[in-house]
């Protein structure tokens, strides 16, 4: 089923697919659904996308290679009032592509890592796990270098966990010396 050629029932669409899960969407995993069931092409896509942010119907949050996307009050209000211009069986393939994909997007929205150049040449990393909307850890670290900040950042994933049960461990001073 092809949603009709209108910018609009994409910008819907994709107000639609925020609105339903309770966390930030990328623009991949977005695109993933909406191009991946043949809705509209790319150029389409990016244009309703960025319209949205110009609009303030939602906000754009840059993480390193990412941008996800949240709704505001007024893409909130926007869609309860049109959302049933969205056919419902696109509401539903949304919804179950959403349901069927929700671990792996609730995990890379889990991890945060982020990292910006400081006015002394020096750069400060974020790392952040969040889970349920609630931080589990939260790092900021100023480091002397931008490799040294992506080499923080590519490995917060992997390392993580170990690092947030070490620092837990350390507080409650349970840790063997």
């Amino acid at each position: 089923m092809h949603i009709s050629k209108s910018i609009s029932m994409y910008k819907l669409l994709v107000l639609y697919m925020i609105d339903v899960i309770d966390y930030p969407l990328s623009n991949a995993q977005l695109s993933d659904f909406i191009l991946g069931h043949g809705y509209t092409d790319y150029f389409n896509l990016q244009q309703a996308i960025s319209d949205l942010i110009d609009t303030g119907m939602i906000e754009a949050t840059k993480v390193i290679n990412s941008t996800r996307y949240t709704l505001t009050g007024d893409g909130k209000s926007t869609l309860t009032a049109l959302v049933t211009q969205i056919p419902s069986a696109i509401r539903e393939d949304a919804r179950a592509y959403l349901k069927e994909n929700d671990f792996p997007i609730r995990e890379t929205n889990s991890f945060i890592v982020n990292y910006k150049e400081l006015d002394n040449g020096e750069y400060l990393v974020h790392l952040k796990i969040d889970e349920n909307h609630v931080p589990l850890i939260e790092i900021n670290m100023a480091v002397a270098s931008e490799d040294a900040a992506k080499q923080m950042c590519f490995n917060w994933k992997e390392h993580s966990q170990e690092i947030y049960s070490h620092i837990f461990s350390s507080l409650l001073g349970t840790t063997e010396q």
